[in-house]
Protein backbone atom coordinates (compact mmCIF):
# COMPACT_ATOMS: atom_id res chain seq x y z
CA UNK A 1 0.00 0.00 0.00
CA UNK A 2 2.80 2.57 0.57
CA UNK A 3 4.13 1.47 -2.81
CA UNK A 4 1.48 2.08 -4.87
CA UNK A 5 0.70 5.44 -2.57
CA UNK A 6 4.59 6.51 -3.12
CA UNK A 7 3.86 5.96 -6.57
CA UNK A 8 0.56 7.75 -6.96
CA UNK A 9 2.64 10.85 -5.51
CA UNK A 10 5.73 10.79 -7.80
CA UNK A 11 4.05 10.37 -10.84
CA UNK A 12 0.33 12.70 -10.30
CA UNK A 13 1.35 14.65 -6.89
CA UNK A 14 4.66 15.96 -7.25
CA UNK A 15 5.18 16.99 -10.69
CA UNK A 16 2.46 19.64 -10.25
CA UNK A 17 3.58 21.22 -7.23
CA UNK A 18 5.40 24.16 -6.94
CA UNK A 19 9.46 24.09 -6.25
CA UNK A 20 9.14 25.63 -2.82
CA UNK A 21 6.73 23.42 -1.69
CA UNK A 22 8.69 20.34 -3.06
CA UNK A 23 11.43 21.71 -0.91
CA UNK A 24 9.49 22.40 1.94
CA UNK A 25 7.71 19.03 1.68
CA UNK A 26 11.29 17.52 1.72
CA UNK A 27 11.67 18.38 5.03
CA UNK A 28 8.79 17.18 6.17
CA UNK A 29 9.76 13.95 6.69
CA UNK A 30 12.34 11.42 5.84
CA UNK A 31 10.19 9.88 3.85
CA UNK A 32 8.98 12.32 1.56
CA UNK A 33 12.96 13.36 1.34
CA UNK A 34 14.14 10.33 -0.09
CA UNK A 35 10.90 10.96 -2.67
CA UNK A 36 12.10 14.29 -3.68
CA UNK A 37 15.51 13.35 -4.08
CA UNK A 38 14.74 10.45 -6.27
CA UNK A 39 17.68 10.57 -9.07
CA UNK A 40 14.72 9.85 -11.42
CA UNK A 41 12.32 12.45 -10.04
CA UNK A 42 14.65 14.68 -9.71
CA UNK A 43 16.13 14.24 -13.19
CA UNK A 44 12.21 14.95 -15.15
CA UNK A 45 11.26 18.07 -12.52
CA UNK A 46 14.12 20.02 -11.92
CA UNK A 47 15.52 20.28 -15.35
CA UNK A 48 12.60 21.46 -17.78
CA UNK A 49 12.27 22.74 -21.57
CA UNK A 50 10.16 25.66 -22.48
CA UNK A 51 9.85 27.83 -25.22
CA UNK A 52 8.60 31.32 -25.01
CA UNK A 53 6.84 33.71 -27.83
CA UNK A 54 7.63 37.49 -27.35
CA UNK A 55 5.20 39.38 -29.90
CA UNK A 56 6.02 42.96 -31.03
CA UNK A 57 5.93 45.47 -28.11
CA UNK A 58 4.81 48.00 -30.71
CA UNK A 59 2.55 50.26 -30.81
CA UNK A 60 1.25 48.19 -28.07
CA UNK A 61 2.58 46.28 -24.93
CA UNK A 62 2.27 42.10 -25.60
CA UNK A 63 2.61 39.75 -23.37
CA UNK A 64 4.80 36.69 -23.81
CA UNK A 65 3.43 33.42 -24.36
CA UNK A 66 4.50 29.81 -23.27
CA UNK A 67 4.78 27.79 -26.08
CA UNK A 68 2.46 24.73 -25.40
CA UNK A 69 -0.13 24.12 -27.89
CA UNK A 70 -3.04 26.73 -29.53
CA UNK A 71 -5.42 27.41 -26.66
CA UNK A 72 -6.64 30.36 -28.23
CA UNK A 73 -9.06 32.41 -26.90
CA UNK A 74 -12.51 32.78 -28.58
CA UNK A 75 -13.92 35.72 -26.43
CA UNK A 76 -11.11 37.77 -26.54
CA UNK A 77 -10.22 38.78 -29.85
CA UNK A 78 -7.36 41.41 -29.13
CA UNK A 79 -5.69 39.26 -26.47
CA UNK A 80 -3.34 36.42 -27.21
CA UNK A 81 -4.52 32.98 -26.03
CA UNK A 82 -4.28 32.44 -22.28
CA UNK A 83 -1.42 29.32 -21.90
CA UNK A 84 -1.88 26.02 -20.36
CA UNK A 85 0.31 23.77 -19.59
CA UNK A 86 1.68 21.35 -17.12
CA UNK A 87 5.07 21.74 -17.65
CA UNK A 88 6.30 25.46 -16.38
CA UNK A 89 5.38 27.05 -13.13
CA UNK A 90 5.03 31.14 -13.35
CA UNK A 91 4.90 30.67 -17.13
CA UNK A 92 2.98 33.76 -17.46
CA UNK A 93 5.62 35.53 -14.96
CA UNK A 94 2.78 37.13 -13.29
CA UNK A 95 4.84 37.15 -10.21
CA UNK A 96 7.33 39.91 -11.29
CA UNK A 97 6.16 43.65 -9.09
CA UNK A 98 3.36 45.50 -10.90
CA UNK A 99 3.65 49.13 -11.68
CA UNK A 100 4.01 51.34 -8.67
CA UNK A 101 1.26 53.94 -7.65
CA UNK A 102 3.25 56.90 -9.85
CA UNK A 103 3.26 54.81 -12.54
CA UNK A 104 -0.22 53.79 -12.32
CA UNK A 105 -1.21 57.60 -11.97
CA UNK A 106 0.53 58.75 -14.90
CA UNK A 107 -1.16 55.48 -16.85
CA UNK A 108 -4.32 57.17 -15.80
CA UNK A 109 -3.55 60.65 -16.87
CA UNK A 110 -2.21 59.45 -20.41
CA UNK A 111 -5.55 57.32 -21.02
CA UNK A 112 -3.99 53.92 -21.19
CA UNK A 113 -5.35 50.57 -20.71
CA UNK A 114 -5.96 49.75 -16.50
CA UNK A 115 -3.01 46.47 -17.48
CA UNK A 116 -0.81 48.56 -19.47
CA UNK A 117 1.88 49.04 -16.96
CA UNK A 118 1.33 44.94 -15.79
CA UNK A 119 2.83 43.87 -19.07
CA UNK A 120 6.35 42.41 -18.75
CA UNK A 121 8.37 41.66 -21.96
CA UNK A 122 10.92 38.66 -22.31
CA UNK A 123 14.37 40.61 -23.16
CA UNK A 124 16.76 37.76 -23.34
CA UNK A 125 17.61 34.14 -21.76
CA UNK A 126 20.52 31.84 -20.67
CA UNK A 127 21.00 28.98 -18.03
CA UNK A 128 16.85 29.10 -17.10
CA UNK A 129 16.85 32.73 -15.95
CA UNK A 130 14.82 35.08 -18.01
CA UNK A 131 15.88 39.30 -18.37
CA UNK A 132 12.36 41.07 -18.39
CA UNK A 133 11.39 44.44 -18.69
CA UNK A 134 8.39 46.57 -17.65
CA UNK A 135 7.55 50.09 -17.41
CA UNK A 136 7.09 53.05 -20.35
CA UNK A 137 7.89 55.88 -17.84
CA UNK A 138 10.87 57.21 -15.88
CA UNK A 139 12.55 54.77 -15.11
CA UNK A 140 12.22 51.40 -16.81
CA UNK A 141 12.20 48.52 -14.96
CA UNK A 142 14.29 45.04 -15.32
CA UNK A 143 14.53 42.37 -14.07
CA UNK A 144 16.45 38.59 -13.64
CA UNK A 145 14.06 36.41 -12.48
CA UNK A 146 13.91 32.38 -13.14
CA UNK A 147 9.95 31.31 -14.13
CA UNK A 148 10.29 27.60 -12.16
CA UNK A 149 10.83 29.14 -8.89
CA UNK A 150 9.07 32.51 -9.41
CA UNK A 151 12.64 34.15 -7.83
CA UNK A 152 13.74 37.20 -9.37
CA UNK A 153 15.70 40.34 -8.35
CA UNK A 154 15.10 43.73 -9.63
CA UNK A 155 18.15 45.54 -11.59
CA UNK A 156 18.98 49.48 -9.93
CA UNK A 157 17.29 51.63 -12.44
CA UNK A 158 18.28 53.83 -14.99
CA UNK A 159 17.52 57.53 -15.39
CA UNK A 160 17.10 58.36 -19.32
CA UNK A 161 14.45 57.60 -21.46
CA UNK A 162 13.30 54.05 -22.04
CA UNK A 163 12.25 53.99 -25.80
CA UNK A 164 16.02 54.31 -26.57
CA UNK A 165 16.33 51.40 -24.72
CA UNK A 166 14.30 48.29 -26.29
CA UNK A 167 17.03 45.30 -26.50
CA UNK A 168 18.94 43.70 -23.81
CA UNK A 169 21.35 40.22 -23.25
CA UNK A 170 21.73 38.40 -20.62
CA UNK A 171 24.89 35.99 -19.87
CA UNK A 172 24.81 33.83 -16.42
CA UNK A 173 28.64 32.00 -15.49
CA UNK A 174 28.32 28.50 -15.57
CA UNK A 175 31.49 27.81 -14.43
CA UNK A 176 31.16 25.70 -11.44
CA UNK A 177 34.66 26.50 -10.68
CA UNK A 178 34.21 30.16 -10.26
CA UNK A 179 31.29 28.97 -7.79
CA UNK A 180 31.94 28.37 -4.25
CA UNK A 181 30.90 24.68 -3.47
CA UNK A 182 28.97 25.50 -0.34
CA UNK A 183 26.31 27.81 -2.52
CA UNK A 184 27.02 27.62 -6.07
CA UNK A 185 26.41 31.10 -6.21
CA UNK A 186 25.51 31.95 -10.22
CA UNK A 187 27.32 35.14 -11.60
CA UNK A 188 25.11 37.37 -14.31
CA UNK A 189 25.59 39.98 -16.43
CA UNK A 190 22.86 42.20 -18.46
CA UNK A 191 24.02 44.18 -21.31
CA UNK A 192 21.30 46.91 -22.86
CA UNK A 193 21.95 48.43 -26.43
CA UNK A 194 20.79 51.80 -27.57
CA UNK A 195 18.51 52.42 -30.42
CA UNK A 196 20.93 51.80 -34.35
CA UNK A 197 19.58 55.00 -35.22
CA UNK A 198 22.32 56.15 -33.06
CA UNK A 199 24.99 53.94 -34.85
CA UNK A 200 23.58 55.83 -37.96
CA UNK A 201 24.78 59.78 -36.89
CA UNK A 202 27.74 61.13 -37.53
CA UNK A 203 30.04 59.97 -34.40
CA UNK A 204 27.65 57.67 -33.78
CA UNK A 205 28.46 54.20 -31.57
CA UNK A 206 27.56 51.36 -30.41
CA UNK A 207 26.44 52.63 -27.18
CA UNK A 208 26.18 49.88 -24.19
CA UNK A 209 25.15 49.80 -20.20
CA UNK A 210 26.68 46.68 -18.49
CA UNK A 211 24.90 45.67 -15.04
CA UNK A 212 27.04 42.90 -13.05
CA UNK A 213 25.60 40.98 -10.35
CA UNK A 214 29.12 40.97 -8.56
CA UNK A 215 29.17 44.84 -8.86
CA UNK A 216 25.33 45.19 -8.45
CA UNK A 217 26.22 48.56 -10.49
CA UNK A 218 25.73 49.82 -14.20
CA UNK A 219 28.44 50.99 -16.27
CA UNK A 220 29.01 52.60 -19.60
CA UNK A 221 30.94 51.19 -22.27
CA UNK A 222 31.03 52.42 -26.02
CA UNK A 223 32.26 50.38 -28.97
CA UNK A 224 33.18 51.36 -32.57
CA UNK A 225 32.23 48.90 -35.50
CA UNK A 226 35.54 47.88 -37.45
CA UNK A 227 33.47 49.45 -40.44
CA UNK A 228 31.25 52.26 -40.21
CA UNK A 229 27.51 51.26 -39.87
CA UNK A 230 25.65 53.26 -42.91
CA UNK A 231 22.94 51.92 -42.80
CA UNK A 232 20.29 50.60 -40.55
CA UNK A 233 19.25 47.08 -39.75
CA UNK A 234 15.97 45.18 -41.29
CA UNK A 235 15.10 45.32 -37.37
CA UNK A 236 16.07 47.63 -34.13
CA UNK A 237 16.00 44.23 -32.00
CA UNK A 238 19.22 42.26 -32.84
CA UNK A 239 18.60 38.62 -33.14
CA UNK A 240 20.06 37.53 -29.57
CA UNK A 241 21.48 33.42 -29.32
CA UNK A 242 22.43 31.60 -26.01
CA UNK A 243 26.34 31.81 -26.44
CA UNK A 244 25.64 35.89 -25.66
CA UNK A 245 25.85 37.01 -29.36
CA UNK A 246 23.46 39.74 -30.63
CA UNK A 247 23.56 40.25 -34.32
CA UNK A 248 21.77 42.53 -36.59
CA UNK A 249 21.09 41.44 -40.48
CA UNK A 250 21.57 44.73 -42.47
CA UNK A 251 18.72 45.64 -44.67
CA UNK A 252 20.31 46.96 -47.67
CA UNK A 253 23.80 44.98 -47.64
CA UNK A 254 22.27 41.48 -48.41
CA UNK A 255 24.45 39.36 -47.25
CA UNK A 256 26.07 40.60 -43.90
CA UNK A 257 25.17 41.14 -40.32
CA UNK A 258 26.52 43.05 -37.28
CA UNK A 259 27.62 41.11 -34.61
CA UNK A 260 28.39 41.90 -30.75
CA UNK A 261 29.97 39.33 -28.77
CA UNK A 262 29.28 39.95 -24.95
CA UNK A 263 32.12 38.13 -23.90
CA UNK A 264 34.73 40.01 -25.51
CA UNK A 265 32.89 42.89 -26.20
CA UNK A 266 33.73 42.93 -29.59
CA UNK A 267 32.01 43.86 -33.17
CA UNK A 268 32.37 42.60 -36.40
CA UNK A 269 30.62 41.87 -39.60
CA UNK A 270 29.46 38.08 -41.03
CA UNK A 271 29.13 37.14 -43.85
CA UNK A 272 25.72 35.68 -44.80
CA UNK A 273 24.03 33.30 -47.67
CA UNK A 274 23.22 35.37 -50.61
CA UNK A 275 19.61 36.41 -50.11
CA UNK A 276 16.06 35.18 -51.77
CA UNK A 277 14.38 37.93 -53.68
CA UNK A 278 11.95 39.53 -51.84
CA UNK A 279 13.00 37.85 -48.59
CA UNK A 280 14.75 40.92 -46.76
CA UNK A 281 12.10 40.60 -44.08
CA UNK A 282 12.30 36.76 -43.49
CA UNK A 283 15.68 36.38 -42.32
CA UNK A 284 16.94 35.00 -39.19
CA UNK A 285 20.11 33.86 -37.93
CA UNK A 286 21.02 31.65 -34.49
CA UNK A 287 22.23 29.00 -32.90
CA UNK A 288 22.63 24.61 -33.76
CA UNK A 289 22.79 22.59 -30.75
CA UNK A 290 26.10 22.10 -29.33
CA UNK A 291 27.01 25.38 -31.19
CA UNK A 292 27.36 26.48 -34.57
CA UNK A 293 25.26 29.11 -36.57
CA UNK A 294 22.46 28.51 -38.63
CA UNK A 295 20.63 30.89 -41.13
CA UNK A 296 16.86 30.64 -42.64
CA UNK A 297 15.15 32.37 -44.89
CA UNK A 298 12.04 32.79 -47.05
CA UNK A 299 9.94 34.22 -49.51
CA UNK A 300 6.32 33.45 -51.23
CA UNK A 301 8.12 30.26 -52.87
CA UNK A 302 11.03 28.30 -51.22
CA UNK A 303 12.12 28.22 -47.45
CA UNK A 304 15.88 27.62 -47.33
CA UNK A 305 17.64 26.48 -44.00
CA UNK A 306 21.82 27.03 -44.34
CA UNK A 307 24.66 26.09 -41.89
CA UNK A 308 28.12 27.58 -41.56
CA UNK A 309 30.43 24.73 -41.24
CA UNK A 310 34.26 24.14 -41.33
CA UNK A 311 35.69 22.55 -44.07
CA UNK A 312 38.73 19.79 -43.85
CA UNK A 313 40.86 22.75 -45.78
CA UNK A 314 40.33 25.07 -42.20
CA UNK A 315 37.89 27.32 -44.31
CA UNK A 316 34.31 28.07 -43.09
CA UNK A 317 31.60 28.40 -45.57
CA UNK A 318 28.02 28.14 -45.21
CA UNK A 319 26.29 25.29 -46.72
CA UNK A 320 22.60 24.44 -47.91
CA UNK A 321 21.36 21.97 -45.38
CA UNK A 322 17.08 22.38 -46.45
CA UNK A 323 15.45 23.53 -49.41
CA UNK A 324 11.79 22.91 -49.92
CA UNK A 325 8.69 24.90 -51.76
CA UNK A 326 6.32 27.40 -49.65
CA UNK A 327 3.35 25.32 -52.08
CA UNK A 328 5.44 21.67 -50.92
CA UNK A 329 5.32 22.64 -47.22
CA UNK A 330 1.42 23.50 -47.42
CA UNK A 331 0.48 20.52 -49.45
CA UNK A 332 2.07 18.40 -46.84
CA UNK A 333 0.27 20.40 -44.18
CA UNK A 334 -3.04 21.18 -44.83
CA UNK A 335 -3.99 23.10 -41.50
CA UNK A 336 -2.01 25.37 -41.84
CA UNK A 337 -3.46 26.64 -45.59
CA UNK A 338 -6.07 28.79 -43.52
CA UNK A 339 -3.24 31.12 -41.90
CA UNK A 340 -1.91 32.28 -45.47
CA UNK A 341 -4.91 32.98 -46.72
CA UNK A 342 -4.11 36.90 -47.13
CA UNK A 343 -0.04 35.92 -48.01
CA UNK A 344 1.85 32.93 -48.61
CA UNK A 345 5.15 33.96 -46.99
CA UNK A 346 6.07 32.61 -43.68
CA UNK A 347 8.93 33.82 -41.71
CA UNK A 348 11.61 31.83 -40.11
CA UNK A 349 11.46 32.90 -36.18
CA UNK A 350 13.46 30.76 -34.04
CA UNK A 351 15.64 27.59 -33.61
CA UNK A 352 14.70 24.66 -31.61
CA UNK A 353 17.70 24.89 -29.01
CA UNK A 354 18.14 21.23 -28.24
CA UNK A 355 16.59 19.39 -31.91
CA UNK A 356 18.53 20.67 -34.68
CA UNK A 357 15.31 18.95 -36.96
CA UNK A 358 12.88 22.41 -35.71
CA UNK A 359 12.52 25.81 -36.86
CA UNK A 360 10.06 27.61 -36.01
CA UNK A 361 7.79 29.38 -38.79
CA UNK A 362 5.89 32.51 -38.47
CA UNK A 363 2.71 33.36 -40.03
CA UNK A 364 -0.59 35.57 -40.02
CA UNK A 365 -2.22 34.44 -37.04
CA UNK A 366 -0.40 31.30 -36.17
CA UNK A 367 3.29 30.10 -34.97
CA UNK A 368 4.43 26.59 -36.16
CA UNK A 369 7.38 24.06 -35.32
CA UNK A 370 8.61 22.64 -38.53
CA UNK A 371 10.28 19.68 -39.09
CA UNK A 372 13.36 19.60 -41.06
CA UNK A 373 13.26 15.97 -42.05
CA UNK A 374 9.77 15.26 -42.42
CA UNK A 375 8.38 18.59 -43.61
CA UNK A 376 5.73 18.74 -41.31
CA UNK A 377 4.68 21.49 -39.29
CA UNK A 378 2.57 21.80 -35.39
CA UNK A 379 0.68 24.71 -34.45
CA UNK A 380 2.00 26.04 -31.31
CA UNK A 381 -0.13 29.13 -30.54
CA UNK A 382 -2.42 31.10 -32.36
CA UNK A 383 -1.90 35.40 -32.72
CA UNK A 384 -4.20 38.07 -34.03
CA UNK A 385 -1.07 39.14 -36.42
CA UNK A 386 -2.06 39.88 -40.22
CA UNK A 387 1.23 42.03 -41.01
CA UNK A 388 4.58 39.64 -41.74
CA UNK A 389 7.06 41.80 -40.86
CA UNK A 390 5.02 42.34 -37.06
CA UNK A 391 6.30 38.55 -35.89
CA UNK A 392 8.56 38.85 -33.07
CA UNK A 393 11.37 36.68 -32.43
CA UNK A 394 11.27 33.31 -30.09
CA UNK A 395 12.76 33.40 -26.94
CA UNK A 396 14.13 30.27 -26.45
CA UNK A 397 15.50 28.41 -23.54
CA UNK A 398 16.45 24.92 -22.00
CA UNK A 399 16.59 23.18 -19.10
CA UNK A 400 15.17 25.08 -16.17
CA UNK A 401 16.81 24.65 -13.00
CA UNK A 402 15.51 25.43 -9.69
CA UNK A 403 18.11 28.46 -8.82
CA UNK A 404 17.21 30.39 -6.52
CA UNK A 405 18.12 34.14 -6.37
CA UNK A 406 19.71 35.18 -3.43
CA UNK A 407 21.44 39.04 -2.96
CA UNK A 408 21.74 39.61 -6.88
CA UNK A 409 23.54 36.25 -7.38
CA UNK A 410 21.55 32.51 -7.87
CA UNK A 411 22.26 29.45 -5.54
CA UNK A 412 20.73 26.43 -5.89
CA UNK A 413 20.07 26.72 -2.23
CA UNK A 414 17.18 28.05 -0.22
CA UNK A 415 16.87 28.94 3.43
CA UNK A 416 13.42 27.56 4.45
CA UNK A 417 13.31 30.14 7.43
CA UNK A 418 13.72 33.33 5.24
CA UNK A 419 11.32 34.79 2.48
CA UNK A 420 10.41 33.05 -0.53
CA UNK A 421 11.49 35.88 -2.92
CA UNK A 422 14.69 37.76 -1.31
CA UNK A 423 15.24 41.23 -2.83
Amino acid sequence: MDLLCDTIMVEEILPRMHPISILRLGAASRRYNALVRDPDFAAGYWQRAGIFFQRSSWPAARPPLFLTGDDDDEEEEDDWPEPATEYMFGEDLGFLPGPSAAEKAYLRSVGSADNAGNVVNIMHSAAGLLLCSRGITLPMHFYVCNPVTCQWVALPELPWIPHQWRSGLLTVDTDEDAATASSNLKRFQVVLFNHPMHWLKPGGCIDLKLFSSDTGQWKVMQLQPPIRIEEPPYSWSPILVQSGTAYWIMLKAKDRAVAYNSVNHSVRFVGLPRRLADAKMNRIIGERHGGGLRYAHANSLVFEVWDLQTKSDGNIRWKLVHRVGVTDILEWNPEAVGFLVESSIIKPVGFHPTDDDVVFLGMPGAVAAYSIEYGTMSIQCTHHSSVSYEYPNVVIFHKLQSIVVVHGVFSRDIDMNGPPIPV
